[in-house]
């Protein structure tokens, strides 16, 4: 009776550490025999050894593609870092289209009520947003007096089943 026994070993090739599969046949007579849960550990590697999949084979060979490949996923993680970061303000931006109307339409509704008094017309100067348990809106606002505001509106997840509505207003410079 002789069993496969499975053994990983790691060296440098060309300046790249490779690793290797390397089964060998051991004679394993004297030996007492295997419990189930190891026939099927063993079965396992046997099937995938006979399918003939290696590491080597998805990976580039050339150290200059190696560091190409970790240059390319390491700019997709900025890329992705500088949008949105939980709990931090985004650079203020102009609105446009539909982000614009429904925190128009929102100010427009709600801000005299928070205020006490009516507000006249404005426009939107700027906005920043903050992810938290939803979305914070810091609207910079400038009203035709010539007065600036920051308008903080709260847009609550969309499970949640919540409306946006404002948190904060205050006096701001322009």
């Amino acid at each position: 009776m002789s069993r496969h026994v499975v053994m990983m070993t790691m060296w440098n090739d060309s300046q790249t550490s490779r690793l290797r599969s390397v089964i060998s046949d051991i004679n394993t007579d004297a030996l007492p025999p295997i419990p189930l849960y190891k026939l099927h550990f063993h079965r396992l590697l046997h099937s995938l050894k006979s399918q003939a999949f290696r590491l080597d084979s998805i990976l580039p060979t050339s150290f200059k593609m190696r560091a190409g490949y970790l240059l390319l996923l390491m700019s997709f993680v900025a890329v992705n870092a500088q949008g949105i970061i939980s709990g931090g303000l985004t650079e203020p931006r102009p609105t446009s289209g539909h982000e614009e109307h429904k925190l128009r339409r929102l100010i427009k509704a709600e801000l005299p009520e928070y205020l006490g008094k009516e507000i006249g017309g404005f426009e939107i100067i700027s906005v920043q947003t903050q992810v938290v348990a939803g979305i914070n809106y810091y609207v910079l606002i400038r009203f035709h007096t010539g007065k600036c505001m920051t308008v903080v509106i709260f847009e609550p997840l969309k499970f949640t089943g919540g409306n946006m509505h404002i948190v904060q207003a205050e006096d701001s410079r322009c």
